[in-house]
């Protein structure tokens, strides 16, 4: 039977827990099954068999070719698909008909997981709050009940032409900015998955957790659904779903605008809009409706027409001053853009370089035109655009008191000329504490008896200074420093706590350098800032660049950060279809060599056994992907053990091929006496490499730190100390086992005995990495397919107990964690005399430990469940919830449930209930 109809037939049959989205499927749609292992072996990503059925089991992709041309891959279905079926999604594509009937958004719940996987519990609950805001929005509990699924419909008699899978997720990357900048909420900062395949049913869906059950419809009260219409702009979204850029274009814009428009949004402070800012977006639309004005989410930017810019400014009251040369005899056909400053100004810039405009407007060294719009504008600024003259003081001199009376008004202040001295010269200038300073000329020796209140007669002058009407800043600097330009120069640099850092000077090599302020200040004096040194510094101080270390994202993520020295991915993944296998099989053999020891162990460890990860290879691909798509989050540190050319280098040497940098060798770090450890700023993978750390006392103690610690102390030679986020994850090479100290109750190492690789099959080291660089597209695409489980613990994998683990943390037990494992039996609410204890212990001492192995000595190192004290009346010193093993033995039968422990309480020691995890786990 054709997978199709077998789908068909299973969703009319299996329980679900909302049949309104077991309806949904139908032949045309896009479907995607996915498969357990049910015991099986994998033959390669998502194929299994076994020596029992003649048939093998898989997932299933439908259609073909779904990116480019859909190709109807509909076969026989070779396995029953309720015995082997995990999950089965949908991405709500019609893609017979090439269109789109719905699209879905999953949020994850963090309930349960470590830190960083998945979406907090508060956000999960604002994403819930600002989604019930919107009546077209379906949302739905996630398949295990803890997260949530949104959906969109759209209508059927409407339905919009999506001729690929691709356009159907940029669709739905529109539509989820336009609901964001609808409810002033952003969705997708908070997004898992979003436009692509939503799981309509799952074998964890249960009754209990009612899994994909409705929590808000999107049917109004009077029985009708409100279905979402989608912006007209959806398609710029296309080159974004591909990868190809960040953001998606700005409608009608030309490739080199375009290019503007980008560099300024890597740079640009974003400033949340204010009353201000949707001020000026609500007169635009009301005072001139035919022009076309729209804010674009995305690039955080406002394009519109200056013709409309300037029909808003005469009708209503902004600051400053603007004109423009357009005519708007075109107001549909947007000519500028404009970005948020705060305060409520904007910085508006001219589509296309060089374009002339009115006075206000400026042309930037670089040749672009701009203007400041609703600012308090400088003094030359407003002066020269009222016709002031400047003279040879740095002063603007009008010819009318109107003309004078406007500039003021342009500048925040509201001026007065006596009648006494008006028909003469009015002058501005800036006073040293920035107001505005009028003078106006004297005439005649006859002036000197003149009494004019709130005016100076001062030689051939009276004057006058003038405050702000809003108490705001008088004037901005004699000019505004622009800052676009001034970033291809000079940069202040401040980390992430906005402490003082550096600054970064770009050399003749297109390569930024760290530096001093002084020769910043001497670089300023070559430039096109010359004459205004010191504003420039200012300026650039005041926009500090904060420099952030976010590994592999883009070197500018926006809002002034500088990803400078973040690692790198060197390889695009390739370009493959959905159902198309990703062929890389050195990087496949390197895993499954390295990770053969697991094999046996994982399906033993619940984590692993519940979420498939199954084979030394899943454990490692599952370890690298994490480290690549959650940086962030802690792995455990990786052990390998072999003897010498069995291959244990090979892993780390193949993963430094993926990165730009971020690969160090951290064998000082662990073990250096002075505790320097600079080299791991900005780390990411971490190489101990045939060092034998146990032989260093601090190195576990560090290892302990780093491997778990969300941030730590960088302390470089020579230099302050510092905090920084943890991104290291460890590896260690030995040949020998006792090369890493491993301890009894160990929560953080994996030993991993490699065995050398067999006679005549080994590959030159530099023919492997060729071949493994060449693999690197395909295995890049296996990397960003493969879904990493939610965590159980403080590291992202299980830790695996392996057989040479538990050898190496036996040889590394002391003498009392050998006497307690051997001699003696934990039971909460039984105790053992101090006495009895220590003199058994000591008489299984040898000779040499018992002067070391003092009463204080043992006391300190018992173990927390085991605390001492006195216990009842006798005033005997105890320890509780332990026995000997011998009167555990004679004890007889125990009850089946011991419901109480001993805690200390000052010096003694009492009973208390145990918890319910205690009793149950």
């Amino acid at each position: 039977m054709k997978t199709t109809e077998v789908l068909t037939n299973f969703f009319a049959n299996i329980p679900h827990n909302c049949t309104r989205i077991s309806d949904w499927y139908n032949s045309n749609m896009e479907v995607q099954i996915n498969v357990a292992p049910c015991g099986g072996e994998m033959e390669k990503m998502g194929v299994y068999s076994d020596d029992v059925q003649p048939y093998k089991w898989y997932n299933v992709r439908i259609p073909k070719n779904a990116n480019s041309d859909p190709i109807d891959n509909d076969s026989n279905l070779a396995y029953p698909l309720d015995q082997y079926v995990d999950a089965i999604g949908m991405t709500g594509w019609d893609w017979k008909n090439k269109k789109s009937i719905r699209f879905g958004f999953d949020y994850d719940s963090i309930v349960g997981h470590a830190a960083g996987v998945g979406v907090s519990d508060s956000d999960l609950e604002l994403v819930k709050e600002k989604a019930f805001g919107i009546p077209e929005v379906l949302i739905l509990k996630s398949t295990g009940g803890a997260g949530l699924h949104l959906y969109l419909e759209c209508d059927p008699d409407d339905l919009p032409d999506t001729a690929t899978h691709t356009e159907h997720a940029a669709l739905a990357l529109a539509a989820l900015k336009d609901l964001s900048m609808r409810v002033g909420f952003d969705f997708h900062s908070h997004l898992d998955v979003g436009g692509s395949n939503m799981w309509v049913w799952a074998r964890k869906m249960t009754v209990d957790n009612q899994g994909l059950t409705v929590i808000k419809d999107n049917v109004t009260d009077g029985g009708h659904h409100a279905y979402y219409i989608p912006p007209e702009n959806w398609k710029d979204y296309v080159d974004v779903v591909k990868g190809k850029r960040s953001r998606p274009r700005t409608q009608g814009v030309s490739d080199e605008d375009q290019g503007v428009i980008d560099e300024q949004a890597k740079s640009r402070k974003e400033v949340e809009l204010d009353r201000e800012h949707e001020r000026l977006i609500a007169d635009l639309h009301v005072v001139s409706p035919e022009s076309t004005t729209a804010w674009l989410q995305d690039q955080q930017l406002l394009q519109t027409h200056t013709a409309a810019l300037k029909k808003v400014f005469d009708e209503k009251e902004y600051k400053g001053v603007f004109d423009t040369l357009s005519q708007g005899n075109d107001p549909t056909k947007p000519n500028c853009f404009g970005y948020p400053r705060e305060g409520g100004g904007w910085r508006f810039i001219r589509f296309g370089r060089g374009t002339n405009e009115a006075k206000p407007w400026s042309k930037s060294e670089d040749g672009w035109t701009y203007c400041y719009f609703n600012e308090l504008m400088s003094l030359d600024t407003v002066s020269m655009f009222y016709q002031g003259t400047e003279d040879d003081k740095g002063g603007f001199v009008f010819a009318s008191e109107t003309q004078a009376m406007q500039a003021a008004k342009s500048l925040g202040t509201t001026i007065d000329i006596p009648v006494e001295l008006q028909g003469r010269d009015i002058i501005f200038r800036k006073h040293r504490d920035g107001r505005l300073k009028v003078e106006v000329e004297r005439r005649s020796r006859a002036n000197e008896d003149l009494n004019i209140v709130g005016w100076i007669k001062k030689g051939k002058i009276w004057y006058k200074i003038f405050s702000n009407d809003k108490d705001e800043d008088q004037v901005l600097a004699r000019t505004q420093v622009n800052i676009e330009l001034l970033d291809k120069y000079v940069r202040a640099v401040v980390t992430n706590e906005y402490k003082d850092d550096d600054w970064a000077i770009l050399h003749v090599d297109k390569v930024w350098m760290p530096n001093s302020k002084d020769n910043a200040r001497t670089i300023l004096a070559t430039t096109p800032f010359s004459q205004e040194v010191s504003e420039a510094l200012a300026t650039a101080l005041h926009n500090a660049w904060v420099k952030v270390n976010l590994p592999f994202q883009p070197e500018y993520p926006g809002g002034r950060r500088w990803n400078k020295d973040g690692a790198q991915l060197k390889y695009k993944p390739a370009d493959l279809e959905p159902d198309e296998q990703p062929q890389h099989p050195h990087w496949d053999l390197i895993l499954n060599h390295v990770g053969k020891d697991l094999d046996e162990y994982l399906p033993e460890d619940k984590w692993c056994y519940d979420n498939n990860i199954l084979t030394g290879y899943d454990y490692l691909l599952c370890w690298i992907t994490s480290m690549i798509k959650s940086p962030f989050q802690s792995l455990p540190y990786l052990f390998f053990h072999g003897e010498q050319g069995s291959g244990k280098s090979i892993f780390h040497e193949a993963i430094n091929l993926l990165m730009t940098k971020g690969v160090v060798r951290a064998d000082q770090a662990l073990t250096s006496p002075s505790g320097f450890n600079g080299e791991l700023a900005g780390a990411i993978l971490c190489v101990v490499e045939e060092k034998n750390i146990s032989e260093h006392p601090d190195a576990y103690n560090r290892l302990k730190e780093w491997v778990t610690a969300t941030e730590f102390s960088i302390h470089s030679k020579f230099k302050q100390v510092v905090m920084r986020d943890n991104t290291t994850h460890w590896v260690h090479m030995a040949n020998e086992t006792s090369g890493c100290p491993i301890f009894p109750g160990d929560t953080r190492i994996v030993s991993i005995n490699v065995s050398p690789f067999k006679k005549g099959t080994e590959i030159p080291t530099p023919d492997l990495l060729e071949l493994l660089r060449k693999e690197a597209p395909h295995f890049m695409v296996t990397l960003n397919r493969f879904n990493v489980p939610e965590s159980n613990g403080r590291l992202k994998l299980s830790v695996i107990a392996t057989a040479s683990k538990q050898q190496q943390a036996e040889a590394n037990r002391n003498p009392l964690e050998s006497f307690i494992d051997e001699r003696c039996v934990y039971v909460p609410g039984k105790s053992v005399l101090f006495e009895t204890f220590y003199e058994k212990f000591e008489e299984q001492l040898a000779q040499t430990d018992k002067g070391p192995w003092t009463k204080r000595r043992v006391t300190l190192t018992l173990p927390m469940t085991m605390p001492t004290g006195l216990v009842g009346s006798s005033n005997q010193r105890s320890i509780g919830n332990l026995m000997l093993k011998d009167d555990y033995d004679n004890l007889g039968e125990l009850p089946e449930t011991t419901t109480q422990k001993y805690v200390r309480v000052n010096r003694s020691l009492l009973l208390r209930d145990l918890t319910k995890e205690e009793l149950y786990g």
